[in-house]
C-alpha cells in the first residue's frame, strides 16, 4: 500500500484530470486527482484493520486481496468515471479543418487522426468498493459513497464484512475438501466392491475345483477296488497309473497341505484388503488387528 500511495501522490493527471497507475508491486488504479488522498486513506485503513485481525492485504493487478492462509478474497477500490461525448472547441474545429486540407489527409495510405478526443472522461469523486467473489448466502459485496455516508464512514462495516468473507471462504474450502474426501472414499469402496465380487467368483471356481477333485478321487478309489483282482497285464499298468493319480489328488486334498495352496491363491487372507471402509473417512476408526474376512 505504501508504494501505491507514493506513486499516486507523484503521478501527473492527464488532460481529463485522471491519474492512472500500474506496474509491479502497485495496485492498478484510475481515479481523479481529487480522490487520491481519499483512496490512500481507505486502503491504509483496510490494511490496518485486516492486520489487526491477523489477515494480510496484498496487491494483485487491479485487486486488493485480503488473505488468511490459503483463503483469500479480492476486492476493487475504484472511482466512478463518466464518459461524455466531447464537444469540440472552436480552436479544435479549426485544427481539424486545417488537417483535412493538408496533404497527409489526402494520402490514402495515411490513417486518419482525429484532432480532438471523441469522448471526455469526468471523475465524479464517487468511490466504490466491490468484492470480486460470490457466495451462496448472498453476502454483501458492494459499498459506495452515498447521500447518507461516505466510504470512509463505512470502513468499520467493510472491514467486518471482509473478515466474514474470509471465514466464509475458509468454511467453503473445508466443505469442498470434505466432499472431495467423501468422493474419493466412495470411489475406493466401489473399487473394493469390484475386487470382492471378483474374489467371490474365484472362490466359487476354487470350491468347484475342490469338489470335482474329491468326486474324482472317490470314483478312482471305487474303480481301483473293482479292478484290483484283474490279472491282465495292461490293466495292471493302468491300475498303477490310477493309484499314482489318486495319490496326487489325495495330497492336493490333504488338510495338512491345503492351507499352503489356499495362501498361494490369496483368496482367504487373515485381514481382508477389500473390506468396505466407513463411508465417512472423517469418522473412520483404525480397524482392529486381525479382523476376519
Amino acid at each position: 500500500v505504501s508504494l501505491t500511495a507514493h506513486t499516486l501522490r507523484r503521478a501527473k493527471p492527464d488532460h481529463d484530470g485522471i491519474i492512472a497507475i500500474s506496474g509491479e508491486g502497485l495496485l492498478s488504479m484510475r481515479l481523479g486527482a481529487g480522490s487520491v488522498e481519499r483512496a490512500i486513506f481507505i486502503l491504509d485503513s483496510i490494511a490496518r484493520g485486516m492486520e489487526a485481525r491477523e489477515i494480510s492485504c496484498t496487491l494483485a493487478g487491479k485487486h486488493v486481496e485480503v488473505r488468511r492462509g490459503v483463503d483469500k478474497v479480492p476486492f476493487i477500490l475504484a472511482e466512478t468515471i463518466k464518459r461524455r461525448k466531447h464537444d469540440p472547441t472552436v480552436d479544435e474545429l479549426k485544427a481539424e479543418e486545417r488537417y483535412r486540407r493538408s496533404a497527409r489527409y489526402r494520402d490514402w495510405d495515411f490513417t486518419y487522426e482525429r484532432q480532438y478526443p471523441e469522448f471526455d472522461y469526468i471523475p465524479t469523486g464517487e468511490l466504490t468498493i466491490s468484492i470480486e467473489a460470490w457466495s451462496m448466502d448472498q453476502r454483501r459485496r458492494n459499498w459506495r459513497d452515498n447521500s447518507r455516508a461516505t466510504l470512509e464512514a463505512q470502513l468499520d462495516s467493510i472491514i467486518e464484512e471482509l473478515h466474514g468473507w474470509i471465514d466464509y471462504r475458509r468454511d467453503d474450502r473445508l466443505k469442498d475438501e470434505r466432499n472431495a474426501r467423501l468422493r474419493r472414499r466412495a470411489e475406493e469402496n466401489r473399487t473394493r466392491t469390484e475386487a470382492r465380487t471378483k474374489r467371490e467368483e474365484e472362490r466359487d471356481e476354487l470350491l468347484d475345483e475342490i469338489v470335482e477333485m474329491g468326486r474324482k478321487a472317490e470314483q478312482l478309489r471305487s474303480w481301483i477296488a473293482w479292478a484290483a483282482n484283474i490279472e491282465d497285464a495292461e490293466t495292471r499298468r493302468m491300475l498303477s497309473w490310477a493309484r499314482q493319480r489318486l495319490s496326487e489328488l489325495e495330497r492336493a486334498l490333504d488338510p495338512a497341505s491345503f492351507g499352503d495352496w489356499l495362501r498361494e491363491r490369496k483368496l482367504f487372507p487373515e485381514t481382508d484388503p477389500f473390506a468396505p471402509l466407513p463411508a465417512d473417512p472423517d469418522l473412520e476408526m483404525p480397524p482392529p488387528p486381525g479382523s476376519e474376512v
